[in-house]
């Protein structure tokens, strides 16, 4: 498992594999890019299996001393990998 933080959009392939766990996961991710856009300095962190996107977590800051974790999930047919939801 690979892990790789992002402090900007990730590239269109990570983004391809995110919008698709999304939509595995939560049913929809129709807007989830422009949502993503309209964050304040995203950052975005990836779990990755052999170049495909098993977990993602993203969040951004509030202000100097605040951190708000935003959205994540994990792909549940990863099993028990030790790669937790955040």
């Amino acid at each position: 498992m690979e892990l790789t933080i992002f402090y900007s959009m990730p590239g269109d392939d990570i983004l391809k594999g995110i919008i698709q766990l999304h939509r595995n996961i939560f049913g929809d991710s129709e807007d989830l890019v422009s949502k993503m856009k309209s964050k304040p300095h995203l950052l975005v962190q990836t779990a990755m299996a052999e170049e495909r996107v098993i977990g993602y977590k993203m969040g951004y800051p509030l202000d100097d001393d605040t951190f708000y974790s935003w959205l994540g999930g994990v792909d549940p047919d990863t099993g028990r990998t030790g790669l937790l939801p955040c």
